[in-house]
């Protein structure tokens, strides 16, 4: 009978340890969203973020699962569930929405300069593309023998 409750305190062990393992996925997850919410995405690069996370959580999940129990067990999987649900619900939710502002500011402060420079060399590109471009055209329309297409 002994051997009985090892093993059933083996399983509520790494039942616990998946949770962890959960619940640190749920916080990586977290990451990806306080990103999307800091940089605007589209709906290709959400997909492929999303995809390749859950290709991660599944390797993660098959490593877990494998290693310690030597086999896939469905407790594994529940217990990583919920230490995601947990994870979301308790703090996951407050500090996405708070590191999304601080990230969002950050972002704003930091990235105006650089957008500022960048509009100034673009608006000297383009003044100059169009002014050669206008000069083009106006030479075509006084010229003796214009281009024929």
């Amino acid at each position: 009978m002994e051997p009985m409750h090892l093993e059933i305190a083996q399983e509520t062990e790494y039942f616990l340890l998946s949770c962890l393992l959960g619940a640190a996925l749920g916080v990586l997850y977290d990451f990806l969203r306080v990103l999307r919410n800091t940089v605007s995405h589209n709906k290709v690069a959400v997909f492929v973020e999303d995809f390749l996370y859950t290709l991660f959580f599944g390797v993660c999940f098959f490593i877990f699962a494998t290693d310690l129990t030597r086999g896939i067990r469905a407790f594994v999987l529940v217990g990583m569930f919920s230490g995601c649900l947990v994870e979301r619900i308790g703090l996951g939710n407050w500090c996405v929405r708070i590191i999304s502002k601080v990230t969002r500011f950050v972002w704003r402060t930091l990235m105006l300069p650089v957008k500022c420079l960048f509009a100034k060399i673009f608006a000297v590109i383009n003044k100059r593309i169009v002014k050669k471009h206008l000069n083009f055209i106006k030479k075509q329309k006084n010229a003796k023998n214009p281009l024929k297409v």
